[in-house]
């Protein structure tokens, strides 16, 4: 697999669990963003007992900024309701650390059984799809293009043993891959392209890095970023959504749809009483369970 890089990251330490993150979107309202607004808020953020460092500025024009210790939501809100009284401030919310879907440590990709009429379903329209995940196994194909590695994290955040590959990310990209003439889209007639784009370290993903993910797969021109010369018509996100729509998310996959791609969370089913909860209240996410154990 091949990617481009493009990263932004400063050394610090790991979350104390989960819930928590030291990272904060902010949005200045556009009459009044300048580089002068910006120095005088992270001066006032210091001031104000929170003191940020800048990240960096993201394709939808909100900037990243790291705190100098993780927060709980609940110290995240008294913030971010600080945040808002600014004056300069159209927004902010957290740069929530996101779930990926893991394998098992018992199983592999191999046990997972594509559910093809959903996947004819959602893909006999593309000829480019973007997989987006925080990494997957080394593959060489035709069919696999040059993709994108977005991290905003510390290069060795993740020394972790414990890593497994992202099992639906793993077996897509085996059948889209590996099967001869894409089986279950037999009926095209031009194999599809894989786009990986690889995010975040092998332990956790942002939503900043998510939202650029998003954007770039796409074909949204991004700052700092190779222009995608294979923007897709459909964007698998392997990743657990929970929760609230962030605006960033929401943002990123409007300006998708307005490309002409689909964005779908997809999750395995593991066929329990208690199916895993899905972000639903984003609009235009479609929510399929492309695999079954």
């Amino acid at each position: 697999m091949s990617c481009l890089v493009g990263n932004a990251f400063g050394e610090e330490p790991r979350p104390p669990g989960k819930g928590y993150t030291n990272r904060l979107i902010v949005k200045f309202y556009a009459s009044k963003n300048s580089i002068a607004t910006e120095d005088y808020f992270l001066q006032w953020s210091h001031n104000q007992g929170f003191p940020l460092t800048y990240v960096k500025t993201l394709g939808t024009g909100a900037n990243v900024y790291r705190l100098n210790e993780y927060k709980s939501a609940t110290d995240l809100a008294l913030i971010i309701d600080l945040m808002l009284s600014n004056y300069y401030i159209e927004y902010a919310e957290p740069d929530w650390i996101m779930t990926p879907v893991y394998s098992l440590q018992s199983s592999t990709s191999q046990q997972l059984k594509p559910n093809k009429e959903l996947l004819n379903q959602q893909f006999s329209q593309s000829t480019t799809i973007a997989l987006l995940a925080q990494g997957y196994p080394q593959q060489t194909s035709p069919d696999l293009l040059t993709g994108l590695q977005i991290n905003h994290q510390p290069e060795r955040y993740c020394e972790s043993s414990n890593y497994y590959h992202n099992i639906v990310a793993t077996a897509l990209a085996s059948l889209l891959l590996n099967e001869p003439d894409n089986t279950f889209t037999h009926h095209q007639t031009n194999r599809m392209k894989l786009l990986p784009v690889k995010l975040g370290s092998a332990c956790q993903i942002l939503t900043s890095e998510l939202v650029e993910g998003i954007m770039w797969a796409s074909g949204v021109q991004l700052p700092g970023y190779p222009k995608n010369q294979y923007p897709a018509q459909a964007i698998v996100l392997p990743i657990a959504l929970q929760g609230q729509c962030s605006r960033q998310l929401q943002w990123a996959i409007d300006l998708a749809e307005g490309k002409g791609s689909i964005v779908i969370s997809a999750q395995p089913n593991y066929q329990t009483t208690q199916p895993t909860p899905l972000l639903t209240n984003c609009r235009g996410l479609i929510p399929i369970e492309l695999f079954t154990y």
